[in-house]
């Protein structure tokens, strides 16, 4: 064991300083695929983040299920039906450690989950809550069903992934929004990926969510963006793998207020879970995590305040797991697969 890795188990111990949290905050509707998001994110990073030296280990019980939460995609995907996955109604927090492999931890990871219904809530509780996490979060994660977004002109969007709800819920906070990154997810693009429109992909979330520009003046999202510095990007993944989206269809069942439902087809043979892009998400929030923490080093006041951060800082300072999220940065994608960045801030030009 390494002089860092001994120094790092001694604060710990003697201290009770713990290494640093990640903390990332899920936002959307019910049923809009948000622990979907999460599953094929630690899907594609049980060894190692893409083709990094960072391992992402589950150490709690909402961690450890994600295995069986995989399961369900599996089976829904050999059915073809991944419209009937359960929705979350309770609050989930997943929590990993993260580190290179062989060395103890390097930093912690914590994605809260909030059911759908927080972002609409008259229960002050929930609302607290949620505005708590979201003010200590770096990442804002707003999941997106895309077929809902996409199919006949985006006529069901606003009743499935609420878009006006999401954007009424980030600008009236501004305090627990700011100086964060804003991540757009849209999800089950394979219909999309394979017929070359994952870029009609990010201008329908542009539009949708008010993210661009009208001539010479900002639209509402973005324009907030940019007086709270506020970094935003949107990051397709293809969350299903072996099936792609067909047709909407009538809503017969009975259960819920959305009138319509998608239905999916094979594009292979054999339809397994394999989702793609899943990487990307965690090569943008890891370096602007990394960014984050020297920013806020320089906005600190106080004696105490800049000792304990300075702190924090050295005893994180693993060279190779700096190293490796450097090479983060580098493969990144922008401006391909859908992928673009829509506003950056102080702490991040990507």
């Amino acid at each position: 064991m390494s002089l860092l890795d001994n120094l790092r188990n001694w604060a710990h111990d003697k201290i009770g300083i713990e290494p640093p949290t990640v903390s990332i905050c899920m936002m959307g509707p019910r049923a809009v695929g948000k622990t979907t998001v999460v599953t094929s994110i630690f899907t594609k990073s049980q060894e190692t983040v893409g083709d990094s030296k960072i391992y992402m280990r589950p150490t709690n019980v909402n961690a450890n299920e994600l295995p069986s939460y995989k399961g369900k995609l599996e089976a829904a995907i050999e059915r073809q039906d991944p419209a009937n996955l359960p929705a979350t109604d309770v609050e989930s927090d997943f929590l990993f450690d993260l580190g290179i492999l062989g060395k103890p931890a390097t930093v912690k990871m914590s994605i809260q989950d909030y059911p759908g219904e927080y972002l609409t809530s008259n229960d002050s509780a929930k609302k607290q809550k949620l505005n708590d996490f979201a003010k200590q979060s770096h990442i804002i994660l707003v999941a997106i069903d895309t077929p809902y977004l996409m199919e006949e002109g985006g006529r069901f969007n606003a009743e499935k992934n609420l878009p006006d709800v999401v954007m009424g819920y980030l600008t009236k906070h501004p305090e627990e929004i700011s100086n964060k990154l804003v991540m757009f997810i849209p999800l089950k693009c394979e219909r999309y990926y394979y017929d070359n429109r994952m870029d009609e992909v990010a201008d329908r979330v542009i539009k949708s969510y008010k993210l661009g520009k009208e001539g010479e003046k900002k639209e509402e999202l973005r324009d907030f963006f940019d007086k709270n510095n506020i970094a935003s990007v949107i990051a397709p993944i293809l969350s299903l793998g072996g099936i792609e989206f067909d047709k909407m269809v009538d809503n017969t069942s009975g259960k819920g207020t959305i009138t319509k439902l998608p239905q999916f087809r094979m594009y292979e043979s054999n339809p397994a879970y394999n989702p793609l892009f899943c990487s990307q998400p965690f090569y943008y929030l890891l370096t602007y995590v990394s960014r984050y923490y020297i920013w806020q080093q320089n906005q600190t006041s106080g004696v105490i305040a800049r000792l304990r951060n300075s702190l924090n800082s050295y005893l994180t300072s693993d060279t190779v797991f700096l190293n490796e999220i450097g090479k983060m940065h580098t493969r990144i994608l922008t401006n391909k697969h859908g992928y673009k960045v829509v506003t950056n801030n102080s702490i991040i030009n990507l």
